[in-house]
């Protein structure tokens, strides 16, 4: 059944490959729009604007700086308006304002009619790879996770790992690290340790951390989570989390020993596995990279402690390409003080299965046979003579 699919698949290249000739082209638009301050406003807003007719991809990017996020729309509509974004919008219009929306050049390359004939090959086959993509049980089109917000009710340890958004984060603890950076990018690194869930009803002072014995407080300790996507991935400038009892100190960052750390309260550490090799950011980063949007006169002092660490601040702060793609990554600590509480994925890829035996070289038979049936014949191509 499976190879048959696959057949009509290949079959009908050709005609897909027509199709995609007069298909719509994506226009690019961009403006600022204010009042996006975390992860769940832009959810929010995001969700409001796909509605509108012909949206493809919307992006928001918060900039550490203070000045009004970023907005990138992808729509194969040419007339979409600041007016029309705002009507989508509805009763959230009261707390996000869309300041500016233009048309800008399109990101994305198409063909003139000179080589539309190449294009056509090339969308050939690539239907065709369609074929292989239906003979595999998992898809590679983005996704996007969501929110997780964790939640056990009550005090308690949860062993070496848990697993969230259905299986594709894996979460464990590493204890007994040597040094800040020892190991960097390793999911083997130290020793494995335990998880332990501190319970807080209003979720600023607890969440899951990392620990020896499966308790906190394992001071002078560094330790880490990892978060490992098992062979999928993710866009790094797409994860946010909320890391609880979070102190950066007050002492300078230029010592000498340790640039980048002060060495007061827990110093964290962030290293992420991309496929720009291993990145890693030391407190002093992270620092710049962290909003802490909870009103003190709310919630006191864990107003202060409670931080949204944003990981596509970490790239731009960095200097690094916004279209990072991620692994696997880690929070290490030294001082068994803090907790994640939230995690925030938007654009995840799921690992890529390998086909069954036999698939491919079906494939490559079925590509030659459809695009032998393009080619035109000799006789045809001769001019008429007399």
């Amino acid at each position: 059944m499976k190879r048959l699919l696959f057949g009509l698949t290949a079959l009908l290249g050709t005609h897909s490959a027509s199709q995609a000739a007069d298909a719509p082209k994506p226009v690019c638009y961009e403006g600022r729009i204010a009042g996006v301050v975390c992860s769940a406003c832009a959810a929010s807003v995001k969700e409001a604007l796909m509605s509108l007719e012909g949206v493809k991809e919307v992006r928001i990017t918060v900039s550490q700086d203070g000045s009004v996020p970023r907005l990138e729309i992808t729509s194969t509509s040419p007339h979409l308006t600041r007016e029309a974004a705002m009507k989508a919008l509805g009763s959230a219009a009261a707390d996000y304002q869309v300041q500016s929306l233009e048309k800008v050049p399109s990101k994305y390359p198409y063909p003139s009619h000179s080589n539309l004939a190449s294009h056509l090959m090339k969308t050939s086959i690539l239907s065709f790879l369609l074929g292989a993509t239906l003979l595999s049980a998992t898809a590679q089109a983005q996704t996007s996770l969501g929110y997780h917000i964790f939640d056990y009710g009550a005090n308690q340890t949860l062993g070496n790992s848990v697993s969230i958004f259905e299986g594709a984060l894996t979460i464990s603890a590493r204890t007994d690290l040597t040094d800040y950076y020892g190991g960097a990018g390793s999911l083997t690194n130290g020793i494995a340790g335990s998880l332990y869930y501190q319970h807080d009803p209003a979720f600023v002072a607890g969440g899951v951390g990392s620990s020896m014995l499966g308790i906190r407080g394992d001071f002078g300790q560094i330790s880490e989570l990892t978060f490992d996507f098992n062979g999928g991935s993710a866009r790094m400038d797409s994860i946010n989390i909320v890391v609880n009892g979070l102190n950066f100190g007050t002492s300078p960052y230029n010592i000498l020993a340790t640039p980048g750390y002060n060495l007061d309260e827990d110093d964290p550490m962030l290293w992420f596995n991309t496929n720009q090799g291993v990145l890693t950011f030391n407190e002093q980063q992270i620092h710049a990279s962290t909003f802490f949007e909870l009103d003190p006169a709310i919630y006191g002092a864990a107003a202060n402690e409670s931080g949204r660490i944003d990981f596509a601040n970490l790239l731009q702060n960095g200097g690094f390409d916004l279209n990072t793609t991620v692994t696997s990554f880690g929070l290490r600590e030294t001082n068994g003080m803090t907790f994640v509480s939230d995690v925030w994925v938007d654009s995840y890829t799921a690992a890529v299965p390998v086909p069954e035996p036999g698939s491919a070289l079906f494939l490559g038979v079925s590509s030659l046979l459809a695009l032998r049936r393009r080619r035109p014949s000799k006789k045809a191509s001769r001019p008429t003579i007399g």
